[in-house]
């Protein structure tokens, strides 16, 4: 299935990243970061490359879902946190339908300029009480 964008996102509002940098240097594995060091960015709903690993009309429906809210805030929940000697992240799941049958991860650091992707390998995370920010649906 070709498709017209590279991904498909919830970027965080800048209110979201200031109310967050102002927490996470109080978190262990954070200190000694620097603001600069931090990718405090998005929630990435789908890839192009992994829309081929899905029925297609899961994607089609989805896709619809998505172009509905495109532009519209949408609530966040971040539910985990979790981090190795590379990468931070939180799980997180959002007020609209997601193609994944498990939570989305929102990748909040990643040091020495590892790859955001590093955070599907994160085995230590710990639950949080809910902490809810908000991101705008973007295709990008």
């Amino acid at each position: 299935m070709k498709t017209d964008f590279k991904y498909i996102s919830l970027d965080l509002t800048e209110d979201s990243r200031t109310w967050l940098l102002e927490i996470l240097p109080n978190v262990a594995c954070f200190q000694g970061k620097t603001k600069s060091e931090v990718l405090l960015d998005k929630v990435v709903l789908l890839r192009d490359f992994d829309v081929k690993h899905f029925d297609k009309e899961l994607v089609n429906f989805i896709l619809q879902k998505y172009k509905e809210f495109e532009g519209e805030k949408i609530d966040i929940k971040l539910t985990r946190f979790g981090w190795d000697n590379h990468v931070m992240a939180f799980q997180c799941t959002c007020d609209i339908p997601t193609i994944q049958d498990k939570d989305c991860v929102c990748v909040i650091s990643v040091y020495n300029y590892h790859n955001p992707k590093e955070a599907k390998s994160i085995t230590k995370w710990i639950d949080l009480q809910p902490i809810y920010v908000t991101g705008i649906l973007n295709f990008h």
